[in-house]
């Protein structure tokens, strides 16, 4: 096995969508590539075959990287909607 082979572990549409996955991956400890078709970003298509963006991993990550998004297509990270420092910029005047 190569050391440093990435391997494919999810698709998203949009780039968008692939700097999040990236994000919430490498907040997991996982590193993460994005790769993109670049006529799809060069033309700002987000659906279909040139607006998708596929997400790899180093192999020795692969199978925790999908473990972690299987849970995430679960539902296992969303928060509640009462979760603390989900404060939004004049909530404190709902209160009083």
């Amino acid at each position: 096995m190569e050391e440093n082979k990435l391997v494919h572990v999810y698709t998203v549409m949009g780039p968008l969508q692939g700097e999040m996955i990236r994000a919430f991956l490498e907040s997991k400890g996982i590193t993460v590539m994005v790769s993109e078709e670049s006529v799809g970003r060069a033309y700002g298509i987000q659906t279909g075959a040139m607006g998708e963006a596929q997400v790899y991993v180093p192999e020795a990550q692969a199978a925790e990287a999908r473990e972690i998004l299987a849970a995430m297509e679960r539902g296992e990270y969303i928060l509640p909607d009462d979760a603390p420092g989900d404060e939004q910029p004049g909530d404190e005047d709902k209160e009083a």
